[in-house]
Parts: C-alpha cells; sequence; structure tokens
C-alpha cells in the first residue's frame, strides 16, 4: 500500500482511480463517454488492420471485403468487432446524451462543452450514413471466392480501346467482361467465372456498336454465354452478327450480378432486366420485356412462315405418322399399370385448385348478351382465345379481343 502511493508512476494512477474524490451522485451511468473512449480506439485499431487488405475501388470494393473475410487470418473477427463496435458506439452516444440530459449537463457553466457534443453527434451522423449504395451492395452480395482467384487478369475487368469508348458513351460499368474470345483460354476462365452467378449480362458488336442484353439464373450465366457466342441457339440476330463479322469482334459483358434464391429473386432479376432493357434499348434483342413477347409485332415473312408449319397439309402428315398404327400387347399392358398406379388428387391439392379457379363473366361492348362461365379456361374457349389474353385483360382494362368486357365474378 505504501509503495502504491510513493512509487511516482503508481502514485499518479492511484491518485486518480483510487484516492481522487469523486461527487456523491455519481453512477455507472457516467462510464458511457469513457466506453465511447474505448469504442472509437477499437475503431481505430479494426480500421487500420482492415485498410490494409481492403481496396477503394468501385469494381473491387466488395471483392476485397469478402478476401478479408475468408483469406485473411483473423480478418472475419476484425471485420465483425469493427461493425459491431460501429452500433455500440452509437448506442453509448445516445446513452451519454440521455444521461447528460437526465442531470443537465446542457446548462451553464457547461453550456459550451455541451454544443460542442451536439456538433459532434451530427458530423458523426452525416459520415455513418451519407454516402451509403444500397443497389452496389445488393449486386455484390452474392460475390464468390472464385472472382477473387481470377481478378488479376486483365480480361475480366480491363476494357479494351475498342470497347471502352462503347461503355463510356452509355455509362456502363461492368462488373465482369471478357473480349478476345477466339482464345481458348479465355473461355475457360469465363466457364470458372460466370457459372457460380446469376445476373444480367451484355453481348457488344465492337464494329456496329450494336448489343444485347439478357438475364440468366444461377449456374445458367455461362450456358448463356456459349449459346449465344459458339452453339448459336440462342437469339438469331446475335448469331447472325457473330456469322458475319467473327467472334473476335464481340464482347461479353455481366452488367450486375443478382442474388437469386427463390422466386422473389427471380422476379428481381426480371425486373432488373427490364430496366437495363429500357435504360440501353438494345438492337439485338427481339421482345421489349423480359418476361414475354407481349409487343412485339413478328414481320409478314414470319408469319408466312408459321402459317406454312401449321397448315392443314402439316397437320395432315403429322396425322398421318401414326395413322394405322397398333399398339402391342406389352405396351398396352404398360400403360395400363401405369394408369392403375397412378396416385389420386388429394383432397388438399383439390381445394387448392378450387381456390385458383376464377368466375368470371363476358359482356359484349355494347352491354348485350352477358355470358358467365365457372374458371377462366371455359371463357377462353367459348371466345376462341388464350387463358393468357383474358388474364392480361382482368389485370389491364378488361376488354378482350376489341369486342368483349370481361370481369371477374365475385
Amino acid at each position: 500500500m505504501r509503495l502504491l502511493k510513493t512509487h511516482p508512476i503508481l502514485g499518479l494512477a492511484n491518485s486518480y482511480l483510487i484516492d481522487s474524490p469523486q461527487p456523491s451522485n455519481i453512477s455507472y451511468m457516467w462510464n458511457f463517454g469513457s466506453l465511447l473512449g474505448v469504442c472509437l480506439i477499437i475503431q481505430i485499431l479494426t480500421g487500420v488492420f482492415l485498410a490494409m487488405h481492403y481496396t477503394p475501388s468501385v469494381d473491387l470494393a466488395f471483392i476485397s471485403v469478402e478476401h478479408i473475410m475468408r483469406d485473411v487470418n483473423y480478418g472475419w473477427l476484425i471485420r465483425y468487432l469493427h461493425a459491431n463496435t460501429a452500433s455500440f458506439f452509437f448506442i453509448f452516444v445516445y446513452l451519454h446524451i440521455g444521461r447528460g440530459l437526465y442531470y443537465g449537463s446542457y446548462k451553464s457553466p457547461r453550456t459550451l462543452l455541451w454544443s460542442i457534443g451536439v456538433i459532434i453527434l451530427v458530423l458523426m451522423m452525416a459520415i455513418a450514413f451519407l454516402g451509403f449504395n444500397g443497389q452496389k451492395y445488393m449486386c455484390f452480395y452474392n460475390i464468390d471466392i472464385t472472382i477473387i482467384q481470377y481478378l488479376s487478369i486483365p480480361t475480366l475487368i480491363t476494357p479494351s480501346t475498342r470497347l471502352k469508348p462503347i461503355l463510356d458513351k452509355h455509362n456502363i460499368k461492368p462488373v465482369l467482361l471478357f473480349e478476345n474470345l477466339t482464345n481458348s483460354e479465355t473461355k475457360k476462365i469465363a466457364y470458372q467465372a460466370l457459372k457460380p452467378f446469376s445476373g444480367i449480362y451484355m453481348i457488344v458488336n465492337l464494329i456496329t456498336e450494336k448489343y444485347y442484353v439478357g438475364s440468366a439464373v444461377t449456374g445458367n450465366l455461362y450456358m448463356r454465354f456459349h449459346k449465344h457466342l459458339f452453339s448459336f441457339t440462342g437469339n438469331k440476330r446475335v448469331a447472325n452478327a457473330v456469322n458475319k463479322y467473327g467472334l473476335s469482334e464481340f464482347a461479353f459483358l455481366v452488367l450486375e450480378i443478382v442474388p437469386q434464391k427463390d422466386k422473389i429473386d427471380s422476379t428481381l432479376l426480371l425486373n432488373r432486366e427490364d430496366y437495363y432493357l429500357e435504360t440501353l434499348k438494345p438492337e439485338y434483342n427481339i421482345a421489349p420485356l423480359a418476361s414475354n413477347s407481349l409487343g412485339w409485332k413478328h414481320s409478314e415473312e414470319s408469319l408466312a412462315k408459321m402459317r406454312e408449319n401449321y397448315s392443314e397439309e402439316r397437320r395432315q402428315q403429322v396425322a398421318n405418322i401414326n395413322k394405322g398404327k397398333t399398339l402391342s400387347e406389352e405396351t398396352r399392358e404398360l400403360i395400363r399399370k401405369s394408369a392403375l398406379l397412378r396416385k389420386s388428387m388429394s383432397s388438399e391439392t383439390r381445394m387448392k385448385c378450387a381456390v385458383n379457379v376464377q368466375p368470371v363473366t363476358i359482356i359484349n361492348l355494347d352491354g348485350t348478351n352477358i355470358m358467365n362461365f365457372v374458371s377462366i379456361k371455359e371463357a377462353s374457349i367459348a371466345i376462341s382465345c388464350n387463358e393468357k389474353t383474358i388474364r392480361r385483360a382482368l389485370n389491364g382494362n378488361g376488354i378482350v379481343k376489341k369486342n368483349y368486357i370481361v370481369k371477374v365474378i365475385k
């Protein structure tokens, strides 16, 4: 005890921590200021360590965070400590302010000190909440370690001198891009980089500056890459352009990576594709919407080919293929067994089907000849149209085939 008071360093600590007189009304509520100091020190230290591996770039920022989380020793711990300490910092700030209000710390002679504290609070909140781009975070939420392994390859992130003016013209900042497509190595890299993701892609003609925009669910990005540019089983306009100008005159871009785990995410994917279709207006796309071809009008040549494929002569040829054929006893027995073993529809399933049936009424535009139907299917058969036509009318103005008005019977 004597050493604690006589030693120059220990004595100083003793005078402040042990022997220092304290107000009689002091409590643990006065610790929030010191806890804020501890949080600030933790934030500075963890921030410095994170900055050693963080890349302040639009293209690499979130990928470098994944690198910290997966590759850096205890990087996940430092990042979570940094993030959670920031949250506790705000909690302690509000408690600190609440304690000050309760004890009247804003009154004279501490008015200046209180004003400085309020200014610090406003600045802290401005720094914390300004400049965050939620959409960008969403796009990179699903980034995988595979991309990190290949980002050092220039073909994935750096556009050529031919592609860069096209991107700048339309203000496009792709997540990934692939050029020099005739190189077999590029194809291998694309397979590894695209396989784990879902998102919006773009195919650019470097000569005509025309392009195609599409979307692909998880695992299908590379398949679209291959179908459009190599097997020519995708978009016909792209296939014709590749045959005309050569594969080396095209680039494949990933505009946005969209997390895709359920039906809601699939809808989000289509919405993002619709956004790019509306914004960029790609020349190679046939349909103006991502989800269907509504609004697209076929040329007379295409309509003639369709009529030829579904002509009466064509139908007769298809019918004659199986005409006169008899099934063997063995085949008949297999069909019979399959029918007998087929599971009957459960009561629950029948109820679900019944709920989904919508009774509708169809009225002529002049208000005459009212017809009621138990389902949309029956109504579509009665007026010789597709079920989708009636459903679109119910979601829109209710007019079908310019002659009828359709309404749901409630």
